[in-house]
Order: C-alpha cells, then sequence, then structure tokens
C-alpha cells in the first residue's frame, strides 16, 4: 500500500537524528572552561599570601626595641604581617641576594633576636636614617617562602659569622654546645669552629721612630735604650719609614714608657702590642688564669676581644625577613586581580554547568507516546 502523501506524526522523531554528533564547538567548551577555571584556582592559590597582605591594616604592629643586650629575645608575629621595630643589624656579615642589573638587597640577621629575625634592606641602602637610628618598617616573611629563600638557606647551613663573647668566659667554651654572646644571641658551638682571641701585651710596648728624624740606626737604637725597666728593647721591624722596636715596659707600664720617650723626642710614637691569635675551639684551653689557643698562650686577663665563628641562624630553622618599604597600600590592585579571577571562575562554571545539562538533554532517548498512552502504531 502505498503511503505517499501520508505525513509523519510531530510527536515521531528520525532515529537517524538522535545518532548525529555534537558540533565539535560543543566538545571543546568544557574542555576550555574546565582549563580555565584550573587556571583560575592555580593563580589564586599563588597570590593568596599577597592578597591577604593587601587587606591587612594600614598601621604597623609596633615590636619596639628588639636589640637589648641580656635581654630576653623578643616575640615575633606571626608570617605575613605589616611591622616596625628598632633594631641593629649584623653589618658585619650581610649576604646579598637577588643581584643583577640592579644591587639587588641585602640580607642580615638582627641582633638581639637569636637569628630568628632576618632584613631584607636595597643594595645600595645602609640600614640607618640621617639621625643614625635603625628603625625598620616593613612586611615580615617565612624564608622559605621567598623566591631567594632555598638559595639563601643553603648559603645559611654553611657560613659561619663572628660572634664576640665575654673573654672572661672563655673558660666555659670547651665541652659547651652553646653559649650566648654580647648581645644574648644563643651560638652553636662546633668542636672545628674558629676562635679568635686578641690580645693586648701587658709587659711590653711598640716604638716607632722615624726614619726621616733619626736616619741612623745608632741614633735610634740610642733613643729607645733606657727607656723600659725591665729589659733591653728589641729591633722587630726595619720598614722604609720607621724603625720598630719592643721595649720592656716593667712597673712604669706603658703610660710611664710614654712619659719618658717624649722628654727624649716628641717624633717617636709609643702603642700598645696586640697580637691575635687563632685555632680551633678543640684546641682552646684555659687554667691558671692563662689561656691556651693552638699551642698560643697568653693571660686571661691580656685577652681585650673574643670570637667564635658560629652559624647566623640555628640548623633547621625557618626565621623571618623583615622587607622594609613593603606596605599593604603597595599592593592595591591584589583584591582587584582576585575579584577578576573570581568572576572568570564563576562564569566558566556557569558556562560548563550549562554546556553539560544541554548534552545531557540532547543524549537522552526519546520515547515518544500517542494520545491514548500507548506506543502509536505504524500505517500500513
Amino acid at each position: 500500500m502505498s503511503r505517499t502523501g501520508q505525513g509523519t506524526p510531530a510527536e515521531e522523531l528520525d532515529p537517524e537524528l538522535l545518532r548525529l554528533r555534537l558540533p565539535r564547538a560543543r566538545l571543546v567548551s568544557p574542555v576550555i572552561s574546565g582549563a580555565v577555571m584550573v587556571i583560575a584556582v592555580w593563580v589564586m592559590i599563588r597570590l593568596r599570601a599577597d592578597f591577604r597582605y593587601a587587606l591587612e591594616s594600614r598601621s604597623p604592629r609596633d615590636l619596639g626595641l628588639v636589640t637589648q643586650p641580656g635581654g630576653a629575645p623578643p616575640a615575633l608575629p606571626d608570617d605575613n604581617r605589616y611591622v616596625t621595630l628598632r633594631g641593629v643589624p649584623d653589618r658585619a656579615f650581610p649576604m646579598r641576594v637577588g643581584a643583577g642589573k640592579d644591587m639587588g638587597y641585602r640580607v642580615a640577621r638582627v641582633l638581639g633576636t637569636d637569628g630568628r629575625l632576618l632584613l631584607q634592606l636595597r643594595g645600595d641602602d645602609t640600614g640607618a636614617d640621617a639621625r643614625g637610628t635603625d628603625s625598620y618598617t616593613g612586611r615580615v616573611r617565612r624564608l622559605s617562602r621567598l623566591p631567594y629563600g632555598s638559595d639563601a638557606a643553603r648559603y645559611l647551613r654553611k657560613a659561619r659569622s663572628p660572634r664576640a663573647l665575654d673573654p672572661a668566659a672563655l673558660g666555659a667554651l670547651p665541652g659547651a654546645r652553646e653559649v650566648r654572646d654580647l648581645v644574648g644571641d644563643r651560638v652553636l658551638l662546633e668542636p672545628s669552629a674558629e676562635v679568635v682571641l686578641t690580645e693586648e701585651v701587658a709587659d711590653s710596648a711598640l716604638v716607632d721612630v722615624p726614619r726621616v728624624i733619626f736616619p741612623d740606626r745608632a741614633a735610634a737604637d740610642a733613643l729607645v735604650t733606657g727607656l723600659g725597666d725591665a729589659g733591653a728593647p728589641k729591633l722587630i721591624e726595619e720598614a722604609e719609614t720607621v724603625y720598630r722596636y719592643r721595649v720592656p715596659t716593667g712597673a712604669s707600664g706603658v703610660e710611664g714608657l710614654r712619659v719618658a720617650l717624649r722628654a727624649k723626642s716628641s717624633s717617636a710614637r709609643v702603642s700598645t702590642e696586640v697580637l691575635e691569635h687563632r685555632g680551633a675551639l678543640s684546641t682552646l684551653a684555659v687554667a691558671g688564669g692563662s689561656v691556651t689557643l693552638a699551642g698560643a698562650r697568653a693571660p686571661l686577663t691580656s685577652i681585650k676581644r673574643a670570637l667564635v665563628y658560629g652559624p647566623q641562624v640555628a640548623p633547621g630553622a625557618d626565621p623571618l625577613v623583615l622587607q622594609v618599604g613593603e606596605r599593604p597600600g603597595d599592593y592595591w590592585y591584589y583584591p582587584v586581580i582576585y575579584g577578576l579571577l573570581l568572576l572568570f571562575f564563576v562564569f566558566n562554571a556557569w558556562g560548563l554547568y550549562r554546556l553539560v545539562r544541554e548534552r545531557q538533554r540532547a543524549r537522552a532517548p526519546a520515547a515518544p507516546t500517542s494520545p491514548g498512552g500507548g506506543s502509536p502504531e505504524p500505517s500500513r
């Protein structure tokens, strides 16, 4: 029977149409939307610290004076805070980071903080204002969270800085694991740590006789002969400009020697003889009022300065770094960036949701029914 002219029921769908594949744009769009969402979340995670710092109070937290010799270590804030303080950096042992076309930064520990606080200054910054006041304001970050953190940590693990000690406390060093330096910082002691002792010789002094005034060696010898009351002088250096003698001082001391020399000549100079002794901590011994270091012996009362080389920060520590000049107001644009990233995320999430729902509806099997509730019979 011919079916020409017979219409197809409106509710009947062509099975061939149901098997058609979706346009390629529909297949790619969910991938792009998902990628944009992942990138937005990744960037927001990377910028979250700067975003939080932008919301910090514009008034810094005052930590007061942190370098207090003999005082307790100061209480330090958490990471990513805006603070101000007064303290003295270790200018004798800074490290330079980030140097390129500019001078980069100088980083040094802040004295009196037990190595828990470092100071980051611009490469051309002296660290003090015009009045000589060590006052600093900025952002504190953990060293491990800074771009140069890993390199600086490796350097700090191997670098050793000189720490000044009380010479009277030298007797407690042998066998000790740690000691407090003159500013109260803790110093970890290692048997191989270098010790430097500066001795001012008590029983002799140095006399410099200018050769322009006394060109004849015999005249210079005659000048210093008989000055000291404990022995004959000894020529220890014959330089181009001076004759240098070591003259025993005896009971008169350096000042008595200076008065006696001034009576004979106003051109010669008297100075205290200073000796420097170096050696490993394992060679240090103190007994009977004398100190021995690497075989050299000196009266303990003659030691005017004692240095021991120790780690700048405790091994394994993650100190705070005060980034001077970093203010929350400088990061005003981070909330704007965060807002835009959040809009990108929400927009793409909504678009991805709509695409997924549309694909689900398009793939749902068609189940048309007749007006009577049953399946329509095909026309014959």
